[in-house]
C-alpha cells in the first residue's frame, strides 16, 4: 500500500498536500492548519503495514477473544489455518447423535439408517479432528452424545415444526 504520510521538519506526521499550510512560529516551531488527529491515526496505521482487510480480521478476532474461552480461541485459530492450508471443510448438513438401541445399551444406532454402530468407526489417518459417519449411509455422528429412540424422534418433530 502506498504511504500517504511522512514527518516534517519537526517531527510531525503530514500528508504531501499539507506542505504549503505551514505557518512558523518565531521559536522555528511550525503549525500545520490540516494535519491532526486523523493524520497521526493514518500514520500510526500505515507503521502496523497491515492492509484494510488484515486490520478488520484483527478487529473481528479482538471482538470474538473478549467471548470466548482461550481453548475456544485456539480452536478459531486452527480452523483459520486449515482454511488458509485448503483443509478446512463445511459440511451441508448437522451431525445427529446416536441412538441407544436397547435399555440396557448394548447396541448404539445411527439416527439414520438404524444400522448398529457398537464397532465403533474407521478413522482416517489425515483427520485432525475426526468427523464420524455411518459406514452403511454417510450420516454424520455426533460421537459425543447417545439419545434414546423416543428423545430422537421428538427431536426431529421440533425440527419439523420449526422448519
Amino acid at each position: 500500500m502506498e504511504r500517504l504520510t511522512e514527518k516534517d521538519k519537526c517531527g510531525l506526521w503530514i500528508t504531501g498536500e499539507c506542505e504549503e499550510h505551514y505557518d512558523e512560529q518565531p521559536d522555528g516551531t511550525c503549525i500545520s492548519f490540516c494535519c491532526g488527529k486523523a493524520i497521526d491515526r493514518l500514520a500510526a496505521y500505515e507503521d502496523t503495514k497491515l492492509t484494510p482487510e488484515e486490520v478488520n480480521a484483527l478487529k473481528i478476532i479482538q471482538d470474538i477473544s473478549y467471548r470466548v474461552s482461550p481453548a475456544e480461541m485456539v480452536r478459531i485459530c486452527r480452523l483459520a489455518q486449515a482454511e488458509k492450508d485448503g483443509r478446512l471443510v463445511v459440511l451441508d448438513e448437522k451431525r445427529k447423535p446416536l441412538i441407544w438401541g436397547d435399555d440396557a445399551h448394548n447396541t448404539i444406532l445411527c439416527p439414520n439408517c438404524s444400522h448398529d454402530l457398537m464397532g465403533g468407526f474407521p478413522e482416517g489417518e489425515s483427520c485432525e479432528t475426526p468427523i464420524y459417519q455411518c459406514p452403511y449411509c454417510g450420516q454424520l455422528i455426533d460421537d459425543e452424545k447417545a439419545v434414546t429412540r423416543q428423545e430422537a424422534e421428538e427431536a426431529l418433530r421440533k425440527e419439523e415444526e420449526h422448519g
